[in-house]
């Protein structure tokens, strides 16, 4: 399985070297953090699943002892971006990363 990422800003000065050193240090992360690139997709996927599952899924998992997937998924991303727009300063706004499958 395979994902990409980019990087959505509204700051033009931003290089085309540096978005994607950014991504690439985003998508490092998170595959330390889940657990490789198959764990973030099903992390995510688990995320995007959430809402229309009326929460489900968290119960599912908290159910059987399992780490809550949603709210790994939270963290994961949360630190992620964070590390990989620390070096950018604190001017990155309203930057996020999108993710797609």
């Amino acid at each position: 399985m395979s994902y990409t990422v980019k990087l959505v800003h509204h700051l033009p000065a931003l290089s085309a070297e540096e978005r994607a050193v950014a991504e690439e240090a985003f998508r490092d992360c998170l595959e330390f953090a889940l657990g490789g690139p198959d764990a973030v997709l099903s992390a995510w996927r688990a995320f995007k699943a959430a809402p229309a599952a009326g929460g489900s899924a968290q119960a599912a998992a908290a159910g059987d002892g399992e780490p809550d997937p949603v709210a790994r998924w939270q963290t994961a991303e949360a630190d992620a971006s964070y590390f990989a727009l620390k070096p950018f300063g604190p001017d990155m706004g309203d930057a996020y990363f999108e993710i797609s499958a």
